[in-house]
């Protein structure tokens, strides 16, 4: 039976966090879409995408550049991220609980941030535009986690303007990418405050 989820965790050797999400099947359907985004807040922040049936998957990233491949199981994801450049990292992340997750967010040109994690949970803060700045979240349990938001060169950051994605692991350490709303939108990486 496919498996459904979200998991998250830091990526061994590595400060990049990982999240893998795999919907489930829709209805009379044999395949899924699963989501694999790894982010170090530094240089790296990738997404891959793959269309999987069985709980095996390989992802890629648009444009062809990098891939991951994983394994799916009731309790964690594990496997392994090529990116475009640098080593591969290897990954076993256990399911998401309560406010861990992927965070897809919508950011506002006053810096407002909004949005929810896969799994449905809400997400509110603030950040600093244009970065280098400053931000704050609330979970939805009411937990606050500030976080420091640093200028990321332009290709280095491949989302949407107005658009953050947000890992939280269960110890409430982040890590993240955005771009702020508007004509291209500056890049720029999130990372928990020291």
């Amino acid at each position: 039976k496919p498996v459904a989820g979200t998991f998250v965790s830091k990526v061994q050797g590595s400060e990049a966090f990982v999240s893998v999400v795999a919907a489930p099947p829709a209805k009379g359907q044999d395949k899924r879409v699963v989501t694999v985004f790894v982010c170090d807040a530094r240089r790296l922040c990738g997404v891959f995408s793959a269309s999987a049936a069985a709980n095996t998957f390989t992802a890629r990233a648009a444009g062809g550049e990098g891939e991951a491949k994983g394994k799916l199981t009731a309790k964690a994801a594990s496997g392994t991220i090529e990116p475009p450049d640098g080593e591969p990292l290897r990954y076993n992340a256990p399911q998401a609980t309560a406010t861990s997750g992927l965070y897809d967010l919508k950011v506002s040109s006053r810096g407002r941030l909004s949005g929810a994690s896969a799994a449905g949970v809400a997400l509110k803060g603030n950040v600093e535009l244009p970065p280098p700045g400053a931000g704050r979240i609330r979970l939805a349990d009411g937990k606050r986690l500030r976080f420091d938001a640093v200028a990321a060169s332009g290709d280095a950051v491949r989302l949407r303007p107005g658009q953050v994605r947000l890992i939280v692991l269960p110890n409430r350490q982040l890590r993240g990418a955005g771009r702020a709303p508007g004509g291209g939108g500056a890049a720029f990486f999130i990372r928990s405050s020291k």
